[in-house]
Parts: structure tokens; C-alpha cells; sequence
């Protein structure tokens, strides 16, 4: 019996490895193999939306090709379902397909899909507020470069480095309140990531030994640097090595609740997408709550 696909394309992601992509699909995919559809979205939420009712259809592959914005909508329709997600990584940073070690051109992703649709795993998914997220979520620093990235015009690397460098000098430090377990601690720092996986994108790891499967979620307190060191933080973030740093305090919990001290609306990203500001960061993690192509 033939396997049911859909692969819910978004047309204006951020990288040209969308161009053409639902005819590269029909030539690659293997009809012998898969029951296919495709699908492409028209508006924010709509991968959501077409994404549940595949799931209540009983879709048992559907396939994010986008960026992290876009496996975030469809990933969320997939928590605690039968379905398994499946990345075709078209987005500019790409977070959880590179933690995940997927391909990232088109046709071998495609490929890859076609040698292991039964290569599944379960992984953990976090939650902040309301909302899911699959790789990181935060708040502060790199949450205010992520609402200026995705309400700027460049959508690529330069425009992300832009926005790292103009935050560097216009954000300021927060005095936190971090709430876990039996503790409540005070943070003064320029960013909280809070990290299912272990980047960012663009193989920038703020955590490079986060794991999707370990029933935690990695808490990094990053105080701001000086700037005479931002050279020397971009060659560790790079490398993978920014712990090495004196600046950054990581924990791990199951969950954490985060306000400010000064009682300011915080800044707050899921999955690189900023959501604004709120006034509390409540984050929990969900084990094992997520079926991925892996």
C-alpha cells in the first residue's frame, strides 16, 4: 500500500531553492512509493491550517518545505498526532534542519524522503506561553534582532547580521526574574535563549550539545559583551564553542516561568519569528511530543 505525502510548500520563503519546487517534486518523488499532494500557502497560518486537516485526514507524511517559520506552523498541527514531519529546508536560516543534520539541497532532501519514509523518531517540543516551538525560543536581545529581521527587507544572512550589529548598540540589558523548580533567581542579562535544539540558524549554535531528546530544554543567560570581544564571541558562536565564554550561564530545566524585574514588556521570539512583547515568558517542554522524518 502506497504512503500518503503532502508537502505543504511556502512560495516566498526566504532562500531561490523554492523556485520550481512543485514540479522538482513530481519529477523526484517516488509515485511508486507515495500517495502524493501538494499544497502551497497563501497567507501566515495557513501551512497551520492545510496541516490539520491533512492530520485529521490521516496524512501520514507531511512535508514543511519553508524555513523555521514554516515547519513551526506545521509542526504545531503535528504535536501528539500519528503524522510524521518531514523537512524540505528552503527557509534563510534553516535552525532545526541543520541540528537535525537533514540535507539541504533540494533533490537530496528529496531523496532522502524516498529511502527512509519509516526512519522516524519522536523528539521534545517546547512550549512559551501558548505557543510550541521546535528548535529555540528567547527573549531580549536575540528576540528584538528577530522582530527587526522579519520586519526588514533583506531575508538572508546580511540582513540577519545587520540587525545583530544595530541591536548590539541600540538593546539593552534586562533585569530578570527567572522562576523554576523551588527557586526564584535574578538575572540581569542581554538575552535568555531558551534551546530545544542547539542553534539558531546558519550553524550558529548558542548550545551545541542540546538535544531533542532528552526531556529537557537548555536555559543560556548571556550577559552583553564588551565590544572589544564580539570578534572573538563570533568565532565560538561559529565553532561551536561559546560556552567557552565567561558571559554565558546555561541550566536545564523542564520548565521555567520569566518576568522582568521592572515590571517591561519583554521581547520574545519562537523559532527565529518574533511575537512582540509580553509581559511573562512561561516555557515548558513536551517529551517525545513530535513524530520527524530523521
Amino acid at each position: 500500500m502506497k504512503i500518503s505525502i503532502l508537502f505543504i510548500i511556502n512560495p516566498i520563503s526566504g532562500s531561490k531553492k523554492g523556485a520550481n519546487l512543485e514540479t522538482r517534486i513530481r519529477q523526484l518523488i517516488d509515485a511508486d512509493k507515495f500517495n502524493i499532494e501538494i499544497a502551497l500557502t497563501q497567507y501566515k497560518g495557513h501551512a497551520y491550517t492545510i496541516a490539520r486537516e491533512a492530520v485529521s485526514r490521516g496524512v501520514q507524511i507531511i512535508v514543511a518545505a519553508g524555513g523555521d517559520g514554516t515547519i513551526n506552523e506545521i509542526a504545531t498541527a503535528l504535536v501528539y498526532s500519528e503524522s510524521k514531519l518531514a523537512i524540505l529546508p528552503i527557509g534563510s536560516g534553516n535552525g532545526l534542519a541543520r541540528h537535525l543534520k537533514l540535507p539541504h539541497r533540494v533533490d537530496n532532501a528529496i531523496k532522502f524522503i524516498n529511502d527512509n519514509p519509516d526512519k522516524v523518531e519522536a523528539i521534545d517540543v517546547g512550549k512559551a506561553n501558548d505557543s510550541y516551538f521546535f528548535s529555540i525560543a528567547g527573549v531580549g536581545y536575540d528576540a528584538k534582532v528577530a522582530y527587526d529581521f522579519n520586519n526588514g527587507t533583506k531575508r538572508n544572512f546580511l540582513g540577519y547580521f545587520i540587525q545583530i550589529v544595530k541591536n548590539y548598540f541600540k538593546f539593552q540589558s534586562e533585569n530578570y526574574l527567572l522562576d523554576y523548580g523551588d527557586k526564584r533567581e535574578a538575572k540581569r542579562a542581554f538575552f535568555i535563549t531558551f534551546a530545544n535544539s542547539s542553534q539558531w540558524g546558519y550553524n550558529v549554535k548558542i548550545k551545541p550539545a542540546a538535544s531533542l531528546k532528552d526531556g529537557k530544554l537548555d536555559i543560556i543567560i548571556a550577559e552583553k559583551p564588551k565590544f572589544i570581544s564580539l570578534f572573538y564571541l563570533v568565532i565560538l558562536l561559529f565553532m561551536g564553542k561559546i560556552e567557552h565564554s565567561k558571559i554565558i550561564e546555561s541550566l536545564q530545566q523542564q520548565a521555567v516561568t520569566v518576568t522582568s524585574k521592572d515590571a517591561n514588556l519583554l521581547y520574545l521570539h519562537i523559532d527565529g519569528d518574533a511575537v512582540g512583547t509580553v509581559p511573562t515568558v512561561k516555557i515548558s517542554l513536551l517529551p517525545q511530543a513530535l513524530k520527524v522524518l530523521i
